[in-house]
């Protein structure tokens, strides 16, 4: 079932958040766009999760988005310990996920690669698809998501 997020995920939450979305995924992607600039602190980010590196890839549609016409880099990683580490203490909320200061639209994939998250961070827009168990299961360990 899709669940659409209606609040963000910050503070301790966040990392509960992050922590979940690690158990249950086999990988997640963060997008750096083309035509905006990209600050030192993402750069340093995407040094930092070089090791859980997948690929990098260049096209115009990810989890959250379609370009019309243009393209964005598109860094898929695994969602090992060390990359868990990074994402939890790089920003402390879901949309903080932004350029120029973070690479965007932080997503997650189970191993069948189909979205269990997908978030757009520009339009604070979040997806996930879950079962009913895992809505449960989720909203018991994250108690202030609020998401239907």
């Amino acid at each position: 079932m899709e669940f659409e997020l209606h609040n963000d995920v910050t503070g301790d939450a966040y990392q509960s958040f992050i922590e979940a979305a690690c158990k249950k995924s086999a990988k997640f992607h963060l997008v750096i766009r083309k035509e905006v600039a990209v600050a030192q602190s993402a750069k340093a980010i995407l040094k930092k999760l070089e090791p859980s590196l997948i690929q990098k890839v260049e096209k115009s549609e990810w989890a959250s988005t379609i370009l019309d016409g243009e393209t964005a880099y598109v860094y898929y990683y695994h969602t090992d310990d060390a990359a868990k580490k990074v994402l939890q203490q790089a920003v402390s909320s879901l949309y903080a996920w932004q350029q120029p200061n973070f690479p965007e639209d932080l997503s997650f994939f189970r191993d069948n690669g189909a979205d269990w998250l997908a978030t757009s961070s520009r339009e604070q827009n979040c997806h996930l698809t879950l079962e009913p168990q895992e809505a449960k299961e989720l909203l018991d360990k994250v108690a202030t998501l609020q998401f239907d």
